[in-house]
């Protein structure tokens, strides 16, 4: 398990098909989609992210509901590398921090220092993600944009993504 919120399950796995590793998210029907209006509304953004297809968007793959469990499924690409907040955070973490925590510390431990200009490049990534979203008819608002959870740094957000950049050590 990579992570859980309110809202999914995120796993780690590994798309036999295409030979790469995958983000398998799941939401148990159940506390966050308790009513068919909010199942709906899920399955709706479902659809609307399959149709996405951007440099600087997260690529979703598939997705399918699960009846015997009450769950729905889908696969994304797959960010370890993870996220701004965690890049930009310098407090110490101690040996005894959750597993997450530790691996923010070894990826703040070796890119200790960011540029000015590869913060600049995230940004302006993160930027023409948003005009892609908001481009279309009609818009796309991104409700969840935050340097949080699901922004892999350099990625930002659950639909952003910003590519690679060198950082400065």
């Amino acid at each position: 398990m990579l992570g859980r919120g309110a809202f999914k399950t995120v796993y780690k796995a590994f798309d036999e098909r295409e030979g790469i590793e995958v983000a398998w998210n799941q939401v148990i029907r159940s506390e966050p989609v308790r009513t068919k209006d909010e199942y709906d509304t899920l399955l709706h953004e479902i659809n609307v992210l399959k149709k996405l297809k951007h440099k600087n968007i997260m690529t979703f793959y598939d997705s399918w509901v699960d009846k015997q469990k009450l769950a729905v499924n889908f696969i994304t690409e797959l960010f370890t590398s993870g996220t701004l907040r965690q890049c930009a955070s310098r407090a110490p973490r101690p040996a005894a921090a959750p597993r997450s925590r530790r691996r923010a510390h070894r990826y703040r431990q070796k890119h200790k220092k960011i540029s000015e200009s590869v913060l600049k490049r995230w940004a302006w990534q993160i930027l023409q993600g948003l005009v892609y979203l908001h481009g279309h008819d009609p818009p796309i608002i991104h409700r969840d944009l935050k340097c949080g959870p699901g922004v892999a740094g350099p990625q930002a957000a659950h639909v952003m993504r910003v590519r690679r950049a060198a950082t400065a050590s």
